[in-house]
């Protein structure tokens, strides 16, 4: 499960703690195997009203130039996470920025097509989905189905299986 979280939502807790926010949030204990800020991208709301899911969004993400840098890191944790894992099921992912709305939406995303290209099963929770209204109201290209966001995904897809290759020297399958 990907947990996508904003740190804005829970201010007594430090932005170190992401379990203890998605406990906060949601009531119950959960152990996630990997927990990802993703404030390192620059916040897009003063741009534009979409949600993370809208191509501009995910293109200024992609664009950042820590992205490399992240995607790499991304790489070596799902490799490590899908081997080290007694199932190979990885459980709970948080990826949290400030509100929840924008990078971190985007990122997780970009963390769902990684492990669906892993062979994962992908369910995806946005604790702070109710805000997302807030923005553009829920526009087509954020909420429907989306021809550039799916070029946009598959051109991260590509990017994801060279970075794979490339860090671990092995054929992506």
């Amino acid at each position: 499960m990907i947990h996508v979280i904003g740190t804005k939502h829970c201010p007594r807790l430090s932005e170190d703690d992401l379990p203890g926010m998605l406990r906060a949030m949601t009531g119950e204990q959960h152990n996630p195997v990997l927990g990802m800020n993703v404030k390192r991208f620059r916040d897009p709301s003063a741009r534009t009203r979409h949600i993370g899911t809208h191509p501009i969004v995910l293109r200024s993400v992609m664009r950042h130039p820590t992205f490399g840098a992240w995607l790499d890191q991304l790489t070596l944790e799902l490799e490590r996470l899908v081997h080290g894992a007694p199932t190979r099921r990885i459980q709970d992912i948080i990826i949290a920025c400030n509100k929840g709305k924008h990078r971190s939406v985007a990122c997780g995303l970009f963390v769902a097509a990684c492990l669906c290209m892993r062979e994962q099963r992908v369910a995806a929770t946005y604790h702070h989905r109710a805000h997302w209204m807030l923005g553009c109201g829920g526009c087509h290209e954020c909420l429907g189905p989306s021809e550039e966001r799916t070029g946009i995904l598959l051109q991260f897809s590509a990017l994801y299986k060279q970075r794979f290759r490339a860090l671990r020297d092995q054929p992506f399958q």
